[in-house]
């Protein structure tokens, strides 16, 4: 503390930092991260190729992406999904629990700007 350091009483260092100094107290401005060198290059390359993108609209469509996700045998129904009226005399339904698929694949798709290209 400033105080401490001069030794004298908080109040007298308040006065002298805000009246003659003409300081205020303020909190930092709180930003949503602190990006570290790679993370602005990145964001920086990402820029340039969108500004790209805007300037030379054709060469949207020569980008292919692709995306992938897992697909299993069987379709869970989520329990918000099995949710149901039911009056206080009516029993519960009972839905039994879901084991491990046996089968799972992935699915990937290519896509472009027109649609799907190929699935794998």
């Amino acid at each position: 503390m400033i105080a401490e350091t001069v030794n004298a009483d908080k109040e007298t260092a308040r006065k002298i930092l805000h009246d003659e100094l003409n300081m205020k107290k303020v909190c930092a401005k709180l930003v949503p991260k602190n990006l570290t060198p790679n993370q602005k290059l990145v964001r920086q390359i990402y820029s340039d190729f969108l500004e790209r993108l805007d300037e030379e609209s054709e060469l949207m469509i020569n980008i292919i992406t692709c995306d992938g996700t897992w697909i299993f045998q069987y379709d869970v129904e989520t329990k918000r999904q099995s949710m149901y009226w039911k009056t206080p005399a009516s029993p519960r339904m009972k839905k039994a629990k879901m084991s491990k698929s046996k089968f799972k694949a992935m699915l990937i798709v290519f896509f472009d700007i027109n649609g799907i290209v190929m699935t794998e």
